[in-house]
Protein backbone atom coordinates (compact mmCIF):
# COMPACT_ATOMS: atom_id res chain seq x y z
CA UNK A 1 0.00 0.00 0.00
CA UNK A 2 1.20 3.39 -0.99
CA UNK A 3 0.42 5.00 2.35
CA UNK A 4 2.31 2.47 4.33
CA UNK A 5 4.29 3.75 7.05
CA UNK A 6 8.13 2.77 6.49
CA UNK A 7 10.06 0.63 9.85
CA UNK A 8 12.42 3.07 11.06
CA UNK A 9 15.37 2.68 13.66
CA UNK A 10 14.70 3.00 17.13
CA UNK A 11 16.50 6.25 18.44
CA UNK A 12 16.52 6.39 22.38
CA UNK A 13 18.00 8.43 24.50
CA UNK A 14 21.25 7.78 26.13
CA UNK A 15 20.18 7.54 29.26
CA UNK A 16 17.29 5.51 27.94
CA UNK A 17 19.39 3.13 26.25
CA UNK A 18 20.35 0.56 28.97
CA UNK A 19 17.03 0.33 29.96
CA UNK A 20 14.90 0.07 26.77
CA UNK A 21 17.63 -2.41 24.80
CA UNK A 22 15.62 -5.47 25.67
CA UNK A 23 12.18 -4.65 26.22
CA UNK A 24 11.61 -2.36 23.71
CA UNK A 25 13.40 -4.06 21.05
CA UNK A 26 12.09 -7.65 22.07
CA UNK A 27 8.82 -6.03 22.04
CA UNK A 28 9.68 -4.70 18.18
CA UNK A 29 11.16 -7.71 17.11
CA UNK A 30 7.80 -10.05 18.15
CA UNK A 31 5.42 -7.82 16.56
CA UNK A 32 4.61 -9.12 13.18
CA UNK A 33 5.63 -6.29 10.66
CA UNK A 34 4.09 -7.73 7.53
CA UNK A 35 0.02 -7.08 9.19
CA UNK A 36 0.75 -4.54 11.56
CA UNK A 37 2.00 -1.35 9.58
CA UNK A 38 4.09 0.73 12.02
CA UNK A 39 7.31 2.99 12.28
CA UNK A 40 8.88 3.60 15.66
CA UNK A 41 10.48 7.47 16.55
CA UNK A 42 11.32 9.22 19.22
CA UNK A 43 9.69 12.06 20.56
CA UNK A 44 12.71 13.70 22.84
CA UNK A 45 11.75 12.59 25.70
CA UNK A 46 10.38 9.02 25.23
CA UNK A 47 9.65 6.16 22.52
CA UNK A 48 7.21 6.35 20.14
CA UNK A 49 5.02 3.75 18.05
CA UNK A 50 2.78 5.05 15.61
CA UNK A 51 0.16 2.41 14.44
CA UNK A 52 -2.05 2.29 10.98
CA UNK A 53 -5.66 2.89 12.32
CA UNK A 54 -6.67 -0.25 10.40
CA UNK A 55 -4.06 -2.51 12.51
CA UNK A 56 -4.87 -1.50 15.86
CA UNK A 57 -6.93 -4.39 16.48
CA UNK A 58 -4.02 -6.55 15.06
CA UNK A 59 -1.64 -4.62 17.52
CA UNK A 60 -3.87 -5.26 20.79
CA UNK A 61 -4.10 -9.06 19.98
CA UNK A 62 0.07 -9.00 19.38
CA UNK A 63 0.02 -7.38 22.80
CA UNK A 64 -1.96 -9.87 24.54
CA UNK A 65 0.63 -12.70 23.44
CA UNK A 66 3.88 -11.11 24.42
CA UNK A 67 5.61 -11.74 27.60
CA UNK A 68 7.11 -8.07 27.96
CA UNK A 69 3.69 -6.39 28.06
CA UNK A 70 3.21 -5.36 31.76
CA UNK A 71 0.23 -2.79 31.36
CA UNK A 72 -1.43 -1.06 28.72
CA UNK A 73 -2.84 2.74 30.01
CA UNK A 74 -4.86 5.06 27.96
CA UNK A 75 -4.31 8.60 28.04
CA UNK A 76 -5.56 11.92 26.84
CA UNK A 77 -6.19 11.87 23.63
CA UNK A 78 -6.76 8.32 23.17
CA UNK A 79 -3.04 8.27 23.19
CA UNK A 80 -1.69 4.49 24.76
CA UNK A 81 1.00 4.03 27.26
CA UNK A 82 2.73 0.12 26.65
CA UNK A 83 4.45 -0.43 30.21
CA UNK A 84 7.33 -3.15 28.99
CA UNK A 85 8.82 -5.35 31.88
CA UNK A 86 12.79 -6.03 31.63
CA UNK A 87 15.30 -7.48 33.92
CA UNK A 88 18.23 -6.35 34.15
CA UNK A 89 21.03 -7.65 36.46
CA UNK A 90 18.64 -9.60 38.77
CA UNK A 91 16.41 -6.27 38.80
CA UNK A 92 13.20 -5.55 37.47
CA UNK A 93 12.73 -2.94 35.47
CA UNK A 94 10.21 -1.01 33.62
CA UNK A 95 10.06 0.74 30.21
CA UNK A 96 7.44 2.59 28.50
CA UNK A 97 6.62 3.16 24.90
CA UNK A 98 3.40 5.37 23.40
CA UNK A 99 1.72 4.66 21.05
CA UNK A 100 -0.49 6.70 18.61
CA UNK A 101 -2.38 6.03 15.26
CA UNK A 102 -0.95 7.22 12.10
CA UNK A 103 -2.82 10.47 10.82
CA UNK A 104 -2.50 9.88 7.27
CA UNK A 105 -4.80 7.03 6.54
CA UNK A 106 -6.89 7.91 3.35
CA UNK A 107 -7.88 11.40 5.30
CA UNK A 108 -8.48 12.61 1.72
CA UNK A 109 -10.67 10.17 0.68
CA UNK A 110 -12.71 10.22 4.33
CA UNK A 111 -16.40 10.46 3.64
CA UNK A 112 -18.96 12.31 5.79
CA UNK A 113 -20.48 9.40 7.63
CA UNK A 114 -16.89 8.12 8.54
CA UNK A 115 -15.92 11.55 9.99
CA UNK A 116 -19.08 11.94 11.72
CA UNK A 117 -18.41 8.19 13.12
CA UNK A 118 -14.61 9.48 14.40
CA UNK A 119 -16.14 12.68 15.95
CA UNK A 120 -18.57 10.69 17.61
CA UNK A 121 -16.21 8.20 19.32
CA UNK A 122 -13.44 11.23 20.41
CA UNK A 123 -17.16 12.62 22.59
CA UNK A 124 -17.47 8.93 23.44
CA UNK A 125 -14.24 8.49 24.79
CA UNK A 126 -14.22 12.19 26.38
CA UNK A 127 -17.05 11.55 28.30
CA UNK A 128 -16.19 8.41 29.43
CA UNK A 129 -12.67 9.76 30.85
CA UNK A 130 -14.99 12.76 32.64
CA UNK A 131 -17.00 9.41 33.88
CA UNK A 132 -14.75 7.02 34.76
CA UNK A 133 -11.78 9.04 35.11
CA UNK A 134 -8.05 7.07 34.48
CA UNK A 135 -5.92 9.15 36.46
CA UNK A 136 -4.41 7.87 39.70
CA UNK A 137 -4.53 9.23 42.90
CA UNK A 138 -1.96 8.12 45.48
CA UNK A 139 -1.53 8.82 49.32
CA UNK A 140 1.95 8.86 51.06
CA UNK A 141 1.78 8.19 55.07
CA UNK A 142 3.86 7.79 57.36
CA UNK A 143 6.08 9.42 60.48
CA UNK A 144 8.12 11.79 60.47
CA UNK A 145 11.87 10.59 59.50
CA UNK A 146 10.54 7.80 57.40
CA UNK A 147 11.56 9.07 54.19
CA UNK A 148 8.79 10.26 52.71
CA UNK A 149 9.91 13.50 50.72
CA UNK A 150 12.69 11.62 49.11
CA UNK A 151 10.39 8.55 48.26
CA UNK A 152 7.62 11.25 47.03
CA UNK A 153 9.88 13.13 45.14
CA UNK A 154 11.80 9.89 43.14
CA UNK A 155 8.41 8.33 42.75
CA UNK A 156 6.48 11.82 40.75
CA UNK A 157 10.24 11.20 38.54
CA UNK A 158 9.17 7.58 38.06
CA UNK A 159 5.58 7.62 37.16
CA UNK A 160 6.09 10.95 35.15
CA UNK A 161 8.37 8.03 32.78
CA UNK A 162 5.31 5.37 33.24
CA UNK A 163 2.07 6.92 33.39
CA UNK A 164 2.33 10.73 31.62
CA UNK A 165 1.71 13.92 33.82
CA UNK A 166 2.23 13.67 37.35
CA UNK A 167 2.50 16.09 40.06
CA UNK A 168 2.62 16.14 43.86
CA UNK A 169 1.21 18.09 46.54
CA UNK A 170 1.12 18.13 50.25
CA UNK A 171 -1.63 17.69 53.19
CA UNK A 172 -4.76 19.82 51.80
CA UNK A 173 -5.43 21.06 48.49
CA UNK A 174 -5.66 24.75 50.38
CA UNK A 175 -8.67 25.47 48.28
CA UNK A 176 -10.73 26.54 51.56
CA UNK A 177 -8.27 28.61 53.33
CA UNK A 178 -4.47 28.89 51.49
CA UNK A 179 -1.64 26.83 53.32
CA UNK A 180 0.56 29.20 54.58
CA UNK A 181 4.40 29.97 52.77
CA UNK A 182 6.29 27.90 55.80
CA UNK A 183 4.13 24.52 55.93
CA UNK A 184 7.36 22.56 57.53
CA UNK A 185 6.08 22.44 60.99
CA UNK A 186 9.36 20.71 61.96
CA UNK A 187 8.18 20.56 65.44
CA UNK A 188 4.09 19.24 64.98
CA UNK A 189 3.72 17.99 68.61
CA UNK A 190 5.01 21.44 70.57
CA UNK A 191 1.95 23.91 69.93
CA UNK A 192 -0.97 23.49 72.43
CA UNK A 193 -3.66 21.69 71.41
CA UNK A 194 -7.27 23.36 70.64
CA UNK A 195 -9.87 23.24 72.39
CA UNK A 196 -12.93 21.00 71.78
CA UNK A 197 -15.22 23.46 69.64
CA UNK A 198 -12.42 24.67 67.51
CA UNK A 199 -11.33 21.30 66.57
CA UNK A 200 -14.86 20.62 65.48
CA UNK A 201 -14.83 23.43 63.58
CA UNK A 202 -11.41 22.64 62.19
CA UNK A 203 -12.20 19.03 61.15
CA UNK A 204 -15.34 19.89 59.49
CA UNK A 205 -13.61 23.08 57.78
CA UNK A 206 -10.86 20.46 56.48
CA UNK A 207 -13.42 17.80 54.92
CA UNK A 208 -14.33 20.88 53.06
CA UNK A 209 -11.20 21.67 51.82
CA UNK A 210 -10.23 17.85 50.89
CA UNK A 211 -13.97 17.58 49.32
CA UNK A 212 -13.47 21.17 47.46
CA UNK A 213 -10.30 20.44 46.39
CA UNK A 214 -11.05 17.21 44.64
CA UNK A 215 -13.88 18.20 42.60
CA UNK A 216 -12.26 21.76 41.44
CA UNK A 217 -8.54 20.39 41.12
CA UNK A 218 -8.02 16.28 41.46
CA UNK A 219 -10.97 15.38 39.75
CA UNK A 220 -10.53 17.11 36.16
CA UNK A 221 -6.96 16.27 36.61
CA UNK A 222 -7.46 12.35 36.87
CA UNK A 223 -10.11 12.62 34.01
CA UNK A 224 -7.22 13.78 31.73
CA UNK A 225 -5.59 10.38 33.12
CA UNK A 226 -2.95 12.26 35.12
CA UNK A 227 -1.39 11.03 38.31
CA UNK A 228 -1.79 12.60 41.49
CA UNK A 229 0.76 12.24 44.63
CA UNK A 230 -0.12 13.91 48.24
CA UNK A 231 1.85 13.79 50.87
CA UNK A 232 -0.36 12.91 53.94
CA UNK A 233 -3.84 13.32 53.53
CA UNK A 234 -6.71 13.48 55.49
CA UNK A 235 -6.35 10.62 57.32
CA UNK A 236 -3.27 11.11 58.92
CA UNK A 237 -5.84 13.27 61.10
CA UNK A 238 -6.78 9.90 62.28
CA UNK A 239 -3.35 8.89 63.02
CA UNK A 240 -1.57 11.68 64.38
CA UNK A 241 -4.30 14.15 66.01
CA UNK A 242 -2.10 16.13 68.03
CA UNK A 243 0.17 16.97 64.62
CA UNK A 244 -3.17 19.02 63.91
CA UNK A 245 -3.66 20.23 67.32
CA UNK A 246 -7.23 18.38 67.19
CA UNK A 247 -8.49 16.93 70.42
CA UNK A 248 -12.28 16.73 69.37
CA UNK A 249 -13.98 13.45 68.61
CA UNK A 250 -12.14 11.06 66.70
CA UNK A 251 -15.90 9.38 65.91
CA UNK A 252 -16.73 12.44 63.77
CA UNK A 253 -13.25 12.15 61.82
CA UNK A 254 -13.24 8.86 61.25
CA UNK A 255 -16.92 9.19 59.78
CA UNK A 256 -15.74 11.85 57.84
CA UNK A 257 -12.42 10.01 56.56
CA UNK A 258 -15.14 7.45 55.13
CA UNK A 259 -16.41 10.14 53.13
CA UNK A 260 -13.11 12.02 51.74
CA UNK A 261 -12.71 10.90 47.90
CA UNK A 262 -11.78 9.37 46.14
CA UNK A 263 -13.03 5.69 46.47
CA UNK A 264 -10.48 4.73 44.68
CA UNK A 265 -7.50 6.14 46.59
CA UNK A 266 -3.88 3.79 46.23
CA UNK A 267 -2.37 4.46 49.82
CA UNK A 268 1.17 4.17 50.21
CA UNK A 269 2.82 3.48 54.26
CA UNK A 270 6.39 4.16 54.40
CA UNK A 271 7.51 1.45 57.60
CA UNK A 272 11.10 1.92 58.95
CA UNK A 273 12.49 0.35 62.10
CA UNK A 274 11.92 3.09 65.17
CA UNK A 275 16.36 2.91 65.66
CA UNK A 276 16.65 4.58 61.62
CA UNK A 277 13.73 6.66 62.03
CA UNK A 278 15.22 7.82 65.35
CA UNK A 279 18.82 8.52 63.53
CA UNK A 280 17.12 10.99 60.51
CA UNK A 281 14.84 12.87 63.19
CA UNK A 282 13.89 13.24 66.89
CA UNK A 283 10.87 14.92 66.97
CA UNK A 284 9.25 12.68 68.49
CA UNK A 285 9.76 10.25 71.59
CA UNK A 286 10.38 6.47 71.50
CA UNK A 287 6.96 6.20 72.58
CA UNK A 288 4.92 7.92 70.51
CA UNK A 289 7.14 6.92 67.52
CA UNK A 290 6.29 3.39 68.37
CA UNK A 291 2.42 4.17 68.44
CA UNK A 292 2.40 5.82 65.30
CA UNK A 293 4.18 3.23 63.25
CA UNK A 294 1.33 0.69 64.87
CA UNK A 295 -1.26 2.81 63.98
CA UNK A 296 0.24 2.97 60.64
CA UNK A 297 0.73 -0.59 59.57
CA UNK A 298 -3.21 -1.25 60.99
CA UNK A 299 -4.47 1.09 58.60
CA UNK A 300 -2.32 0.08 55.47
CA UNK A 301 -3.70 -3.32 56.33
CA UNK A 302 -7.57 -2.36 56.88
CA UNK A 303 -7.17 0.03 53.18
CA UNK A 304 -9.00 -1.33 50.66
CA UNK A 305 -5.78 -0.94 47.71
CA UNK A 306 -2.35 -0.28 50.17
CA UNK A 307 0.34 -1.44 50.95
CA UNK A 308 3.56 -0.73 53.54
CA UNK A 309 6.60 -0.45 52.34
CA UNK A 310 10.14 -0.44 54.15
CA UNK A 311 12.56 2.49 53.18
CA UNK A 312 16.01 0.78 55.15
CA UNK A 313 16.73 0.45 51.41
CA UNK A 314 18.29 2.65 48.87
CA UNK A 315 15.61 4.71 47.11
CA UNK A 316 15.40 3.12 43.60
CA UNK A 317 14.78 0.18 45.76
CA UNK A 318 12.05 1.76 47.87
CA UNK A 319 10.22 3.17 44.29
CA UNK A 320 11.13 0.02 42.38
CA UNK A 321 8.66 -2.01 44.79
CA UNK A 322 6.21 0.77 45.02
CA UNK A 323 5.82 0.49 41.08
CA UNK A 324 5.56 -3.60 40.84
CA UNK A 325 2.69 -3.21 43.54
CA UNK A 326 1.15 -0.60 41.60
CA UNK A 327 1.15 -2.22 38.61
CA UNK A 328 -0.67 -5.23 40.46
CA UNK A 329 -3.49 -2.67 41.88
CA UNK A 330 -3.68 -1.70 38.28
CA UNK A 331 -4.37 -5.26 36.64
CA UNK A 332 -6.64 -5.85 39.22
CA UNK A 333 -8.87 -3.14 38.75
CA UNK A 334 -8.95 -4.17 34.88
CA UNK A 335 -9.58 -7.91 35.64
CA UNK A 336 -9.82 -9.62 32.31
CA UNK A 337 -10.35 -6.45 30.34
CA UNK A 338 -6.70 -6.39 30.64
CA UNK A 339 -5.50 -3.37 31.56
CA UNK A 340 -7.29 -0.43 29.46
CA UNK A 341 -6.72 -1.99 25.73
CA UNK A 342 -9.74 -0.59 24.19
CA UNK A 343 -7.61 2.96 23.90
CA UNK A 344 -6.58 1.51 20.96
CA UNK A 345 -9.77 0.83 19.07
CA UNK A 346 -9.78 1.75 15.01
CA UNK A 347 -10.74 4.84 14.01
Amino acid sequence: MADEPQLEPLDVLPEQELQLQTAVQAFLAQLDLKRVRHHTMNTGTESCIAIHPDDAGLFRHACRTLEQVRLIRTGKKGETRVILEDIHNGKRRYSVIRVVLTANHAAAQRSFLRSTSVAFKDFFRQTRAWAHPEGLFFVVLGPDGVGKSTTVQHLQMELQVLLGSCRKQRWRPGIVRKIAPDTSNRMPHSKPQRGWIISTILVLGLALDFSIGYAVSAYPALARAETIIFDRYFHDLLIDPRRYRYSGSMQLAKFLSRLMPPRKAIFIILDAEEEVILSRKQELSPKELRRQLNAYRAFGSNAAESMIITTNKPVDEIVGEIIDKVLVILASRNGPRYSGLTGLEPL
